[in-house]
């Protein structure tokens, strides 16, 4: 049961993460990455009130923890009551029978290649180092956990509190600017992680990763509307979802392997290339002339 539990938990957080995309098409464009900004920064809202639930729920009842998923029950109902507020922006008739163009023919277009390719690095990566970190600096370097926990907590505040400046930056840089202060932000991260087993260096390493995480994330999910059109809209954004959620899934099972395997250095050393080729992406895949304007 417990498991079935966790199973509807990950369709519900499937469901969640569609959100943004719900969230670009009720404003204007250009005010996507300010829409997207504010949805991801309702993750910080959920580290502080998550551990909140599982502490209070603790002992509310007999079964250790049982009362945590009877308070986290009651949060989904409030999320429910806010999103039944939501008006879905409709389709004609005659778009839905066209259905659009089919998958392999979108998937080819530079747009889509690129927004896909920003999201599922920027997760690899992060997922691939952040989960080897911890472990690592606990168990590999002798920090202690007190020390470890600081560093993950500054970790996940750190791939959030940018979508409060990214709009801004955004405004300054543009799409491809952005991309490439995620690129840069991920080489930075991985580059001060092998140089030495410190504390300052497993702290550096894992917010400047939030930080580049941040970036390519929401320019991936931003670029990604340029790349489709209003019929192609759900078969694209689930494509998306589904291809860069499980690179995400497999970066994340095979960090330990890794960690055991070749130590923290490995894990650094294996996250390189997966960062250089979407760069090599970034600076050889052309775009259309209408489009160069409004992501540069």
């Amino acid at each position: 049961m417990f498991c079935l539990a966790s199973i509807l938990m990950g369709w519900s957080a499937a469901a969640g993460h569609q959100y943004r995309f719900a969230a670009m098409e009720s404003v204007p464009i250009e005010s996507a990455p300010r829409a997207t900004s504010v949805l991801l920064f309702g993750g910080i809202l959920a580290a502080a009130i998550g551990p909140e639930i599982a502490l209070r729920g603790q002992h509310l009842l007999t079964t250790e923890f049982a009362g945590s998923y009877v308070l986290l029950a009651g949060v989904y109902s409030l999320g429910i009551v806010l999103v039944s507020f939501y008006r879905e922006t409709r389709i004609s008739a005659d778009h839905h029978a066209l259905g659009g163009r089919p998958l392999l023919q979108i998937l080819r277009s530079p747009v889509i290649l690129l927004a896909i390719s920003a999201a599922a690095v920027g997760y690899a990566v992060m997922s691939f180092v952040m989960t080897a970190g911890p472990l690592s600096m606990h168990e590999h370097a002798g920090h202690s956990m007190q020390a470890t926990k600081w560093v993950l907590q500054s970790h996940i505040a750190a791939m959030y509190l940018p979508s409060l400046v990214y709009p801004w930056l955004y405004s300054k840089m543009g799409y491809r600017g952005m991309l490439w202060a995620g690129v840069v932000a991920l080489l930075s991260c991985l580059f001060i992680g092998s140089i030495n087993t410190e504390f300052i260096h497993y702290w550096m390493t894992m917010v400047i990763l939030g930080i580049g995480w941040n970036f390519l994330f929401l320019s991936g999910t931003n670029l990604l509307r340029y790349g489709y059109r209003e019929e192609e809209r759900f078969k694209v954004q689930s494509f998306n979802d589904f291809l860069v959620f499980s690179i995400q899934g497999t970066a994340s099972l095979s960090s330990g392997w890794f960690l055991f395997h070749w130590g923290w250095q490995g894990v650094l050393s294996a996250s390189v290339p997966l960062v250089l080729i979407f760069a090599l992406l970034a600076i050889f895949c052309r775009l259309p002339s209408r489009l160069k304007s409004a992501l540069n």
